[in-house]
């Protein structure tokens, strides 16, 4: 009994309180002095999920480069985790840290 009340309780802790949203979006971020380019695979209003060539470490805080409707949005985000796939790409994930309005109407335009 007590096995089944904790599976129970981490399948309600590892559940997201916020939906992701599928994207295949180009994205841009510096990190050191060199500009890096990632594709945004799917993100909400606390996260972005990032395939990229480089995998910053846990908890670095970066700004993300977005363009939305001839606009260059900048999202601060601070490195979760990152995983390292066959074909040497790195899939990071991030916690978004200020939320601008401009990434807001973003998501809510991919929505759509």
């Amino acid at each position: 009994m007590l096995k089944c009340a904790i599976r129970l309780l981490r399948g309600t802790m590892e559940q997201r309180t916020v939906e992701r949203i599928p994207a295949n979006v180009e994205a841009r971020f510096f990190y050191g002095d060199v500009v890096y380019s990632g594709v945004v695979e799917n993100l909400s209003t606390k996260g972005m999920f990032i395939r990229s060539e480089i995998s910053p470490p846990i908890n670095e805080r970066l700004e993300v480069l977005l363009l939305f409707k001839d606009e260059i949005i900048k999202v601060p985000v601070k490195i979760k985790s990152f995983q390292k796939t066959e074909t040497d790409d790195r899939q990071i994930s991030v916690e978004i840290l200020l939320l601008p309005k401009k990434y807001w109407e973003f998501v809510n335009a991919l929505k759509l």
